[in-house]
């Protein structure tokens, strides 16, 4: 029985630190980010959120309710509703979470990102209820795929001493993307919607920096953080 036990749940060995060096720094500047080893991944990351937050966060997350009331002309309460048993979707990322050595990480984030298109566009093609409930919960089950995993893969990508500092930059600049997506979602929303409101959040907004983080981005899978930052 305590076999059967240790090969279902394995203990991991301790770390061998001695090939990973981490470096201590009395200060780092604000800008060491944008350093000659760093600053390439800085940007794509930087690029990356901008457009993410941009598209398949709040370009859609502000505008989806609208959608939702004007074509398919739901109710204030069922919409409410509907926002409120989505956040159900939550739980994909303890799935998520629990098959994350199997799977890079950075193909999560594509997974999420074409669970999100997908989905848009059946709530675009479909006008059934019940269709709609369930592409509009397969569609949040992506959003969190995405920015749940990129929460994750971000902070890896810098070392120690700049972990904090390279988050900051790239997720906390990258939010820019969320204001200039509102505006921009907005303008499209009005002038070509449903459609190309939809085109924007699922191309450019979504399936465009997942599929440059998982042909770019760093493999994450059993490796140590010291190591990955190199």
């Amino acid at each position: 029985m305590e076999a059967r036990a240790r090969k279902r749940h394995p203990v991991l060995p301790e770390p061998d630190l001695t090939a990973h060096q981490v470096l201590a720094e009395e200060k780092t500047t604000p800008f060491a980010v944008f350093g000659k080893q760093y600053a390439v991944v800085t940007v794509f990351l930087l690029v990356v959120m901008v457009l993410g937050y941009g598209g398949i966060i709040n370009g859609a997350g502000g505008y989806s309710f609208l959608f939702l009331a004007e074509n398919r002309h739901y109710s204030a309460g069922f919409v409410f509703a509907l926002t409120a048993w989505a956040g159900v979707a939550a739980a994909a990322y303890l799935l998520n979470a629990l098959f994350s050595e199997r799977l890079e990480r950075k193909y999560t984030q594509l997974v999420g990102a074409i669970l999100f298109a997908g989905s848009w566009y059946g709530i675009y093609a479909v006008h059934s209820t019940p269709a709609v409930v369930i592409f509009f919960v397969i569609s949040k089950i992506g959003a969190i795929l995405w920015l749940w995993s990129m929460y994750v893969y971000i902070p890896a990508n810098f070392p120690t001493r700049m972990r904090s500092l390279g988050t900051g930059w790239t997720d906390g600049a990258g939010h820019l993307g969320a204001w200039g997506g509102v505006l921009l979602a907005g303008r499209v929303f009005t002038a070509a919607a449903p459609l190309g409101w939809i085109l924007l959040v699922t191309i450019p907004g979504a399936l465009v920096p997942a599929l440059l983080v998982a042909a770019f981005g760093i493999s994450q899978r059993r490796r140590a953080l010291e190591e990955l930052a190199r």
